[in-house]
This record gives structure tokens, C-alpha cells and sequence, in this order.
């Protein structure tokens, strides 16, 4: 009996138990002392590895790691193996002597598993310098950035960059975005060379106006690792959709740009050679548009990233040293005659070429380079080098390395005067464009048309920075060694050293597990009930993964299998799940005071100044008691509610007016109707106004948006909801969205009209609305705004949800429309339905409530939480478990229905079963204690739009197609 509580996870951990140990004996005996150890490192945590100890700045973070383990270090990122090389001497082993099996690209495992991709078609993304990369490559060189293909295209860069001066001359004086000046320069460059036309003016207009936000996405994703890069094992999932944003930014957005271009090339006339762009080159080479797209986007994407971001820099230097700006300006207007600079005078600027050298010491673009990857296992510096392991070169710490560099942090431009150091990868103390079989092709041209630029403004224009400021900068430096005295190490403590930190804990704690597994046998006793039963859980998930779309229909099958009051283990919680009338009586009734708390987020707990215990969804049971009592008595009490009738009669004739004005020329989105009929109702009824109108305008006219949001949020599991112990992290910034769209966006709708109410004269008790009764209590407007976020996100969710239903199952139903019909227009004299009328239309109440038992609104209620522990029908439901009513498969239930599957308003003509919580063979609105308080008001809300909408309306499917989400229908104006 004991045994049998233990899940199938523990059992399948604990038979797996000896196989760690065995996995560490065997790498004691095997690692032999013939094969050299990774470089050192520092130790890495478990499972995340040396990730939090490189997340800002890693190129700082690992020129100061350098300091202590050496110019040659491993770590370990996730599941992932880098080697990092600081000095000249391993840049020039990892990137000369070893390129051969170094140069692969480290090109993220989702790949692997989604041809066809981005894979091997363009350098990037090309996995292994191979015959396909070496044909790009040679392209590259010999067709794009070979010197006949740069001299043919000088006198356009010299043009593009004319052109910015004169732009920058026309506004004269105004302050500039040097980055934005560049970028559209260097786009057109690259525009006129790829594509034979320009993409952008300097005002952003142009064919590829939205070709900035483009580049700076596929950068900003590029550079954000994704699981599947640190756990390889997570290749098959793309979790973030990131490289169907990738997708999606280079085929359509990029794509799109030049389209109609490659069309006509593709279907125009021969052009002659010395006409030809790289697009032309391509096509006649074979390229598909698919490939010529993942091209594009590699050479503009590299392009502006790295030559807008020297010339900043270069910007930035020549500020905070004026000395060498005047040595520039005197170079350049002593050997340039008039205002154009010619790519032809460059090299009669060798002052102003040492300057940008300088500024790509100081500051190269790409202070690691692009990852490379080992193609096979090899040795560098007495160290082994892992298949598949990532390999780093810090060229930023090289360049700031006192013992090549003399005052390493100082901007000296001298030091390249009569120097034979270049950007062509022969120095390993210079690589700004790194070096090898991946070296960056296009560096001729990006230091071309830097040249250029710099040159030109520096001839046209004085420079001064708006209202004198400076930039400040941190420039720090840490010195790098270039050896590190290996520690004297027996053969056996050395076979012990590759083993990490994380296996070590590993190690250490494998007891445990066993310790815990005999203290459950022991403590365990018969007398104790089990659990219900329930499917086994997965290790660390349990069943999340059987139950993650349309949870209720998952658990009413499990239900078949299990019994009516089943267990799940969903992360690290229990949840109790009832599926017949029976459990949700239990639940909900006969357990209801020691099983009403909420389950409110974890998250929550820690970050009480948010809207924890300010509302009912949010509040733990100390707050719950009076609140409610506020809700029944002041909002959804028989009183309350008749002295609104008027308000919601209005706002339905409203909806009907909207209706009748668009006499069936117009299909409506009766969802989006019955929002704003609610919204508005509810408006009146917390503020006394109106918040939107039909045509989306009105004080809140974002506030659809808003509530579908924070409905989204709410319904979304967090990491802390499944595993407790992670409740101090919000890692998706959950609350704070949460508090943002509550407080900011929502608040800012009624927050004039709180200040009114609070500043202004006494209203009479008649004219009262519900803010005004929540301030005369003492509420704060913190906690107005999350009380009424409730209300509204509620309401209008409860109502449109269930108003939609409804209208599509009378529209599939139609024998059922016409018995609807025919009472409301035998029942109601005129065009207009009051709430006194609804009495008499049994028909269409009992055809609402048959929506409601086959599409309930919450299919599993809101969660409820166990108090304390307690038993419930021969089982325990253990403290603090989660507790969900499968009110849907109560609907569904043939011991109950007959044919449950049907839409039969019949069964409840002369029913006693009503919303009212005490049937538990249709709980719609839940029961107990935690019982929806406003299922009179929208019960009532709802069939007086429906009534309204039969007796005034015709009503037909669009082409009488069947119903779709979301439901469109014409109403035409009843004769």
C-alpha cells in the first residue's frame, strides 16, 4: 500500500540510480594520462554551466577569466564546450595552424532539424567550409569584393557619399544621428552593388524604408543564444519561434524589397558585363530567389552593423582626443583639393588610415569574432580540443594586451604610422576581421568606404557635439598572461580533475535520492489513504506534456481510464481534478470551506505590492470574505441589479441601432458586438459612463486590447505556478505586465473620473455607481484598478465567450431558431425587449442554458486550493493541492445527458436545474464558496441581447458558409 503512492518517476529515477556511478568510475579509469585535459576554466554550475558568469560584457567577463586560467580556457555554456583564446600566440594556433579543423560554423541545432533553411546558403550559416561554402566564398572574393569589382563600383560609393554630404550640408547646424547617416549611406552602397539601385533616402523613405527595424530584428535574434544552442538535445524545438522570425524577416519583409526587382532581371534582357550587379551574377549562376534572399541579407546585415559601428566609434575617439582631430583635418585639407574626396586620394591619408586602425583596435565590431567550431578533435597548446566544441577568439583583449601594446587603453593613432600592421588577418596581434578560411570577405570594402566618409566630413564640415556634451565611457582593460604554471597533479587527480563541479554535486548527493525513497517506504503507513489514482508522472514535468492543449478534453479522457476523481502531477504540483457530479459535490459543497482557497501565482507571494489580495481572482482567503460581501450586497444583488435594468436595456437597443444601420450590408463580429455591449454596461454600472462605442473610439479605446491581454497573462502558466521553489524569478516579466496593463493602460482610462469622484460633491445613494461605494470604503485606487480589471476582464470574457456560443448553436440548430423566434415575437409587442419580458421566454432560457452545459465559459472553473489536507471519497487530497471541477465533462456525462453531444433546449423545459450552484449535474458558474457572483447579471445581459437581436433581426451565415471562429453573421432588418 505504501509503495504504491511512490509515481512511476521515482520509480524509473531510482532504478537509474547506479548508473551515475558507474558513468564516473568508468571516466576515472578510462580518462589515461596519453590524453591531454581541456584547457583550464573556471568550474561550471550545474546544468547552466559558466552561463551567469559571461551574460554582460562577455568579452570583459572573459579578458578578466584569462587573467587566471590562461590564454587557452574551456567553459562550459549549458551543454556546450568553448574554448576561448586571449593572446596572439593561440589566435594564431586556433586560426592558422589548426583552420583546417577549426573553421566550421557553429550553427544552431534547430537547424539541423528544418531543412530546408538558412543552412548552407549563405557563409553564416554555412556549417562546414566545404565545396559549397568555398563556391560562396569565391563569389564573394572574386565577383564582389575582388579589386576589378571594387574599382568598377568606386566612382558610385564616392557619388553615395557626396550625396550624404550634401544632405548634411542642407540641414547646417542641426544635430544628426551620425548612426542613421550611416546606415542609409552604407545601404545604398551596398544597394547600388548588390542590386543596381538605391533602397533609402536619408528620411527614411524609399523601397526599403522599413529595412532598418528588418536588420536590426535578424541582428537582435541572431545574437540572443536559444536553448537549443547551450542544450543541443532541444534542437527539434524552436520554443521562442525565433527562427520562424528569422524566417519570416528574410523572405518576406527583405524579400519583399527586392522581389519585383529579381523578376524583371530574371525576365528581362542580357545585360553587358560591365553593367552587371551581384543579383545578376547570382541568377545567372543558378541562384533561386530563396537562396539570392538569405545572401541579401548576410551582406547587409554584416555591412551596416559593422561600418556604422566603427564610424561611431571613430566619431567618439576624435571627440575625446581633439589633438589627433586636428592632425586628421590638417592631412585631409592639405592633400585634397576641393570638397570631393576621391577613393584614389586614401592612400595619401596615412594619418587618417592609422585613426581608423586605431578605432578597430580600441573597438573592433566583433570583439569574439563569429563562433567557429571544431570539425574534428585535435590538440592546441597541450591542450585537447573537443569535437563540436565552440571556439572563441577574444580579439578585444588581444588589442588592449600591454605586453604588445604600449599604453594600451590610450588612443594613439602614431603607433600605425610606418607600421606594417594591415586588416588582412596576417597579424595576430590586429584582427578586427579576424583571419583563416572565415575571415570576413568584405573588409577592402567596409574600410574603403569608412575611409571615404570619415575623410569627406572631416573636409566639408566642423564637428561639435549639441550643447557641449561629452561622451562618457568606461574604456577598462585587464591584462592577460601568457602562461599559467600548471599545477603539479598525480595521474589520478588529474583524471579527476576533468571531471566538472556540477558532476562532483552530482556525486556527492546520490544518496540522497535512496534516503528519501526508504523514508516513504517507513513513514508511509497503511492507515494513511493514497492519492487519487492517476496517470504516472514524467521525471521533473509529470504529465504537463499529456495535457497541454485543450486540458479539459485530455482530462475527461483520463477520467474513462482513472475514476472520477483523478491526480496529476503538473511540475512539482498536485493537482485533484473531480469529472462527475459526485466529486464536484464533495469539492465543492460538502469540503468547500477547507478547499476555497485560490491558487493565486507563487509570484505573487513576492511582489505583494502588486495586485495580490486586491481582488477576488488574486486574494488569499484573509481578504476574500469582505470583498465578496461588497460584490453580492453593493453590485450583484437583487436591488443593485434592478436599478441598473435601464442601463442595460439602453446599451442592447444601442447594439440594435448599430445592427439596424448596417441592414445587412456588412458582416458583424458578433464577438466584438456583445464586447462593447458589455464593456459599456459595465462602465455604467462601476463609473457611470460609456468607455467605447461600436466604431472602436470612445475614452477607451484600447481597452479590448488590454483586457484580452491580461486575460492571456492570467491564463498562461508560469515556471514558479509548476515548480514553487522558482518563485522569487519572474523570468517573463509576468507581473510586471501584468501591473503595467492593470495600473497604466487600464488605470489611465478612469483615472480623471476617480479623481472627480474623489474631489467632488456628495451623490445621492440613487445615482451611486460601484467606484463611488469602493471609495466611500476607503479603497485606494491601486486597488480600484485591479478590482475593476476583474470585473471587466470577467464580464466581457464571460459574456461575449457564452453570447457567441449561443448565436452559433442557434444558426446550426435552425429548427431550434424557430422555436426561439416564435416565442419572442408571440411573447413581445414592439421592437424593444425589457428585462420584465425575459420571464416569459422559457424557450430561448432553456436554449441558453443548453449553451452553457455544452460550452461552459471556464470548461475547468477558476482553480481552487487545499486549505488543508483533508480525505474525499476513500482519498487524500493533500495540502495546498490544486483543485479543478471538470464542469465541461459533467456536460458531456451520458450517465446524466441524454445524448449529451446534442443541442437540445428541450431538457430544460420544465427543469428545475438552474446557474445557481446547487445542481451539480451544471455548474457553468462553479459553486460554493468561490461561485462567480455575477452569473444573474450576465445571465440577464444575455438574453436580453439575444431576444433583442431574434425579434429585430434576420440572421444568416456569410455565403451560407458554416460557422467559424470568429463568428461572422448578416443581420438584415426584420419587415
Amino acid at each position: 500500500m505504501s509503495l504504491g503512492t511512490i509515481t512511476l518517476g521515482e520509480i524509473f529515477i531510482l532504478i537509474l540510480l547506479p548508473l551515475p556511478l558507474l558513468y564516473f568510475f568508468f571516466r576515472l579509469i578510462t580518462n589515461s594520462s596519453k590524453r591531454p585535459p581541456l584547457p583550464p576554466g573556471p568550474y561550471p554550475w550545474p546544468i547552466v554551466g559558466n552561463l551567469f558568469q559571461i551574460r554582460n560584457n562577455a568579452h570583459i567577463r572573459l579578458s578578466e577569466m584569462a587573467q587566471l586560467y590562461g590564454p587557452l580556457m574551456s567553459l562550459r555554456l549549458g551543454q556546450r564546450t568553448v574554448i576561448v583564446g586571449s593572446t596572439s600566440a593561440a589566435a594564431q594556433e586556433l586560426l592558422k595552424t589548426h583552420d583546417q579543423v577549426l573553421s566550421g560554423r557553429n550553427v544552431s541545432p534547430f537547424l539541423h532539424h528544418k531543412e530546408p533553411t538558412v543552412m548552407n546558403k549563405n557563409l553564416v550559416f554555412s556549417i562546414e567550409a566545404d565545396e559549397g561554402y568555398r563556391h560562396l566564398r569565391n563569389l564573394y572574393t572574386s565577383k564582389l569584393f575582388s579589386t576589378r569589382a571594387l574599382e568598377s563600383r568606386a566612382k558610385m560609393r564616392e557619388e553615395k557619399v557626396m550625396e550624404m554630404m550634401k544632405y548634411i550640408g542642407s540641414k547646417n547646424g542641426e544635430s544628426l544621428d551620425i548612426w542613421d547617416l550611416m546606415f542609409v549611406n552604407v545601404v545604398n552602397i551596398l544597394g547600388n552593388t548588390l542590386l543596381s539601385m538605391d533602397l533609402l533616402d536619408f528620411e527614411g523613405n524609399g523601397i526599403g524604408a522599413c529595412l532598418k527595424g528588418s536588420i536590426r530584428k535578424i541582428v537582435a535574434v541572431a545574437l540572443t543564444p536559444q536553448l537549443a544552442d547551450l542544450y543541443p538535445i532541444l534542437g527539434r524545438w524552436d520554443f521562442e519561434k525565433c527562427y520562424k522570425k528569422v524566417m519570416y524577416i528574410i523572405e518576406e519583409e527583405l524579400g519583399g524589397i527586392w522581389m519585383d526587382s529579381l523578376q524583371r532581371k530574371q525576365n528581362g534582357s542580357n545585360l553587358s558585363s560591365d553593367l552587371q550587379d551581384f543579383t545578376d551574377i547570382l541568377i545567372q549562376k543558378g541562384f533561386t530567389n530563396q537562396q539570392i534572399n538569405y545572401v541579401m541579407e548576410e551582406l547587409f546585415t554584416a555591412g551596416t552593423d559593422s561600418m556604422t559601428l566603427t564610424l561611431g566609434s571613430f566619431f567618439v575617439e576624435l571627440f575625446e582626443n581633439q589633438e589627433v582631430m586636428r592632425k586628421a583635418r590638417d592631412e585631409v585639407t592639405k592633400k585634397i583639393d576641393g570638397n570631393v574626396v576621391h577613393e584614389s586620394d586614401l592612400v595619401h591619408l596615412p594619418y587618417l588610415e592609422a585613426c581608423l586602425k586605431e578605432t578597430l583596435r580600441l573597438h573592433p565590431p566583433a570583439p569574439l569574432l563569429l563562433p567557429h567550431r571544431a570539425t574534428e578533435a585535435c590538440e592546441i597548446m597541450g591542450y585537447t580540443i573537443p569535437k563540436d566544441s565552440q571556439i572563441w577568439l577574444n580579439v578585444w583583449a588581444i588589442a588592449r594586451d600591454p605586453t604588445i601594446w604600449d599604453d594600451p587603453l590610450e588612443f594613439k593613432p602614431e603607433r600605425f604610422i610606418g607600421s606594417n600592421f594591415n586588416y588582412k588577418g596576417k597579424d595576430f596581434e590586429f584582427l578586427p576581421f579576424g583571419s583563416g578560411r572565415r575571415m570576413c570577405p568584405g573588409e577592402s570594402m567596409a574600410t574603403k568606404t569608412l575611409l571615404l566618409t570619415l575623410a569627406s566630413l572631416i573636409l566639408n564640415f566642423d564637428w561639435f557635439l549639441p550643447n557641449t556634451n561629452a561622451y562618457q565611457r568606461s574604456l577598462q582593460f585587464f591584462k592577460v598572461p601568457h602562461s599559467l604554471i600548471k599545477p603539479k597533479l598525480t595521474k589520478w587527480i588529474m583524471n579527476l580533475a576533468m571531471i566538472t563541479l556540477g558532476e562532483i554535486l552530482i556525486l556527492i548527493l546520490l544518496p540522497l535520492p535512496l534516503l528519501y525513497f526508504f523514508f516513504r517506504l517507513i513513514t508511509n503507513s497503511p492507515k494513511r489513504p493514497p492519492l487519487p489514482p492517476g496517470p504516472f508522472p514524467w521525471p521533473i514535468v509529470g504529465s504537463l506534456f499529456q495535457i497541454k492543449t485543450n486540458a479539459h478534453i485530455r482530462i475527461s479522457e483520463m477520467a474513462r481510464l482513472h475514476g472520477p476523481l483523478m491526480s496529476l502531477r503538473l511540475g512539482h504540483r498536485t493537482v485533484i481534478v473531480g469529472s462527475s457530479p459526485a466529486a464536484a459535490r464533495e469539492l465543492l459543497k460538502t469540503h468547500d470551506h477547507v478547499l476555497s482557497g485560490r491558487n493565486v501565482s507563487p509570484l505573487l507571494h513576492h511582489n505583494k505590492q502588486t495586485v495580490y489580495n486586491m481582488n477576488l481572482n488574486f486574494s488569499s482567503d484573509d481578504n476574500y470574505r469582505p470583498l465578496r460581501n461588497i460584490y453580492t450586497s453593493k453590485l450583484f444583488s437583487t436591488r443593485a441589479l434592478e436599478s441598473r435594468v435601464k442601463t442595460r436595456e439602453d446599451k442592447v437597443m444601442e447594439m440594435v441601432k448599430y445592427i439596424g444601420s448596417k441592414n445587412g450590408e456588412e458582416d458583424v463580429n458578433i464577438r466584438d458586438l456583445m464586447f462593447v455591449t458589455a464593456v459599456n454596461i459595465l462602465g455604467n454600472t462601476l463609473l457611470s459612463m460609456d468607455l467605447v462605442d461600436f466604431e472602436g473610439n470612445g475614452i477607451g479605446p484600447g481597452v479590448k486590447d488590454s483586457v484580452r491581454r491580461i486575460a492571456t497573462l492570467a491564463l498562461t502558466p508560469q515556471l514558479a505556478d509548476l515548480y514553487p521553489i522558482l518563485s522569487r524569478w519572474d523570468f517573463g516579466n509576468w507581473c510586471k505586465q501584468i501591473v503595467y496593463i492593470i495600473e497604466e493602460e487600464l488605470g489611465s482610462i478612469w483615472k480623471d473620473s476617480l479623481q472627480r469622484k474623489r474631489n467632488g460633491s456628495n451623490v445621492s445613494s440613487d445615482l451611486q455607481d460601484f467606484s463611488d461605494i469602493l471609495i466611500e470604503k476607503g479603497f485606494t485606487n491601486q486597488q480600484i484598478n485591479a478590482i475593476l480589471e476583474e470585473l471587466l476582464t470577467a464580464g466581457t470574457d464571460t459574456m461575449t465567450l457564452i453570447t457567441e456560443w449561443f448565436v452559433t448553436e442557434l444558426l446550426k440548430n435552425q429548427e431550434v431558431m424557430r422555436k426561439a423566434r416564435n416565442e419572442v415575437m408571440e411573447k413581445i409587442d414592439g421592437n424593444v425587449v425589457k428585462e420584465t419580458d425575459l420571464v416569459h421566454l422559457p424557450i430561448l432560457e432553456a436554449c441558453l442554458k443548453e449553451t452553457l452545459r455544452l460550452h461552459p465559459p471556464a470548461p475547468l472553473l477558476l482553480p481552487h486550493r487545499a486549505i488543508e489536507a483533508c480525505e474525499i471519497m476513500g482519498y487524500t487530497i493533500p495540502k495546498d493541492s490544486q483543485i479543478w471541477v471538470n464542469v465541461w465533462a459533467i456536460g458531456r456525462d451520458p450517465e446524466i445527458w441524454d445524448d449529451p453531444l446534442d443541442f437540445k433546449p428541450e431538457r430544460f423545459i420544465g427543469s428545475k436545474l438552474n446557474y445557481k450552484g446547487k445542481d451539480f449535474e451544471f455548474l457553468p458558474f462553479g459553486s460554493g464558496r468561490r461561485m462567480c457572483p455575477g452569473e444573474a447579471m450576465a445571465s440577464k445581459t444575455i438574453l436580453l441581447s439575444v431576444a433583442s437581436l431574434i425579434l429585430n433581426f434576420d440572421w444568416f451565415l456569410p455565403n451560407m458558409n458554416a460557422p467559424k471562429e470568429p463568428l461572422q453573421v448578416t443581420f438584415k432588418v426584420r419587415e
